[in-house]
């Protein structure tokens, strides 16, 4: 009698066990990405801001520590850091407020007056300053305030108010009929509307936190590269040594790239601000800031920059008074600014 299993049977029982492992492994190798990213998804409110500050620090650290190697106190030199950070930040906005009020460059001032818009329509399709005081129940005054527009405004037809009649009233008819439809919409969609709010708002709270963090990674900085080490989930060993060793020289790889990148950058953003200033353009300096920031994306982040530099310089070159010795077309203009970049 033959032994079982045989040969080949024992071949096949072998890949067939081995292709369950292998979907075994990759469907919780798929759930557990899934998992982490729902959970990251649903942190990340807390850890944008935490990796925010984390880069911030990384980037700062030399500078804390060339301060602190000149006898200033590594707090003194964090706040010192952050005080000059905030005067370059303030200086770049009030000369960009002065060469716009200079200019005339302002931002578009918009304003609705809600309340004279409800109280009185009659005055608001008519364009003028309207007064609080008519008591007319809603409906009826925009019915009114609509006829009268429409009688102002439209040629003048034999029948015009039935007509007008016709349309408005079956239009007041559907909404007393459907307002309970049309409410739970509306109620839905503000709803809708105020989860993404205090969504995006829960996100700006946890990027004011960012210089909160990136105070206490400064401070603790020489105590987390002492003792980093400790928190990984390694028992003492030749093999953790040799981890440990291989993460510091990663990351001492890592500080060189980002470091530089980040003076390259920076080098980019003061000759380009400093450039477009002097070509007349009157965002040259916030601009060159932007690209001090987003420069340390290669190529994308001068990208980014560029194209608002091209818009705002049209509009600023469309201005006869704006222009110099270039001529009178714009496009010239727009081949210097893409020159500087």
């Amino acid at each position: 009698m033959h032994n079982l299993p045989s040969p080949s049977q024992y071949k096949i029982l072998w890949i067939a066990i081995t292709g369950v492992s292998v979907a075994v492994i990759g469907g919780l190798f798929i759930g557990g990405v899934w998992i982490s990213g729902q959970l990251l998804a649903y942190l990340q409110p807390v850890l944008v801001p935490l990796a925010t500050a984390g880069i911030l620090a990384y980037i700062l650290e030399p500078l804390v520590a060339w301060m602190e190697r000149k006898k200033i106190g590594r707090t003194r030199a964090i706040i010192l850091i952050y005080t000059l950070s905030t005067l370059c930040v303030a200086l770049v906005i009030l000369s960009q407020l002065n060469f716009s009020t200079k200019e005339g460059l302002t931002l578009p001032k918009v304003s609705v007056d809600v309340a004279a818009i409800i109280s009185s329509p009659e005055a608001q399709l008519n364009g003028a300053e309207s007064p609080l005081e008519n008591q007319t129940p809603l409906m009826e005054r925009w019915k009114s305030a609509i006829t009268v527009w429409v009688q102002n405004n439209l040629p003048k037809e034999a029948g015009q108010l039935g007509y007008i009649d016709d349309i408005i009233t079956p239009g007041i008819e559907f909404l007393r009929e459907n307002a309970e439809t049309i409410a739970t919409k509306v109620l839905a969609f503000i709803n809708r509307g105020a989860n993404e709010f205090f969504g995006w708002f829960g996100f700006a709270l946890g990027f004011i936190m960012v210089p909160l963090y990136l105070f206490f990674f400064l401070r603790e900085s020489t105590k987390i590269k002492k003792n980093w080490h400790r928190f990984l989930p390694l028992r003492d060993s030749r093999l953790k040594t040799e981890i440990v060793g291989t993460l510091q020289e990663i990351n001492t790889y890592l500080a060189a790239f980002f470091r530089g990148q980040v003076l390259v950058s920076l080098i980019d953003g003061i000759l380009v601000g400093i450039a477009l200033k002097l070509c007349g353009h009157p965002y040259g300096f916030l601009l060159g800031g932007l690209l001090a920031i987003l420069g340390v994306i290669p190529i994308i982040g001068n990208i980014i920059c560029w194209i608002p530099a091209l818009i705002t310089g049209y509009r600023h070159y469309s201005i006869a008074e704006n222009q110099f010795w270039l001529g009178e077309q714009v496009w010239p203009y727009l081949v210097m600014i893409i020159l500087v970049f």
